[in-house]
């Protein structure tokens, strides 16, 4: 994370986060207060994203990632579904990593 942003890079981390309608509005509201978390939220949502794609690239069935704050922190999951039928979920909160064998 950064100490500032410009304008375009808070409007296309509102890109990732809200409704097109909302993305301006959004954007100027974080720019404004030079909201640093907002930026970060967008990394860890890009992160994810990534994250994801490779375990598609890899061939596996991937749920769309859940995004949320728990506990003030930011919350991601998903579930990964292996060529063999393997069920994972994997959470992300925080700076943790957790991975948890569904059966």
């Amino acid at each position: 994370v950064k100490e500032s942003y410009t304008f375009a890079e808070y409007l296309n981390a509102a890109k990732n986060m809200v409704a097109e309608e909302e993305v301006a509005k959004i954007a100027d509201l974080a720019f404004r207060s030079q909201d640093t978390e907002f930026m970060l939220e967008n990394f860890i949502r890009a992160d994810i994203e990534d994250k994801v794609a490779a375990h598609r690239k890899a061939g596996n069935k991937v749920t769309m990632p859940t995004f949320g704050t728990k506990k003030g922190e930011p919350y991601a999951e998903y579930t990964v579904t292996d060529k063999d039928g393997q069920v994972r979920k994997y959470i992300h909160h925080g700076k943790t990593r957790k991975v948890e064998t569904l059966g």
